[in-house]
């Protein structure tokens, strides 16, 4: 336990976990996210984010709500933005597989 707790390239799941605290009350999803890191994530907090990879199943649940959380990547984040989401808020985590973003967004076309 010492020996990971003080090599965090050991536990990226650990990690994310930490870096995600702030957001463990809010209903995530997971778009376009590598199903390995999301993986980890559901196990280190304990819970299922839902993955979708196709931008119109995320319209549909984004469609009349204030705003949803996505976790997604740098690729997806940019799909949303194409896609006419309203991106109100984003948080960027460093991973060594890669950055994560954690988007508050809202489908604003056709609303």
């Amino acid at each position: 336990y010492i020996l990971i707790k003080q090599n965090e390239i050991r536990k990226p799941g650990a990690v994310l976990f930490r870096d995600l605290e702030k957001y463990r009350d809010k209903d995530m999803i997971g778009y376009q996210m590598d199903i390995s890191i999301l993986g980890k994530i559901n196990f280190y907090e304990d819970r299922v984010i839902s993955q979708i990879n196709q931008v119109h199943v995320l319209k549909e649940m984004a469609r009349g709500v204030e705003g949803i959380f996505i976790l997604t990547t740098e690729r997806g984040l940019q799909d949303l933005i194409e896609k006419d989401f309203l991106i109100t808020s984003i948080k960027k985590i460093d991973h060594p597989e890669g950055s994560i973003f954690v988007v508050k967004t809202r489908y604003i076309k056709g609303i």
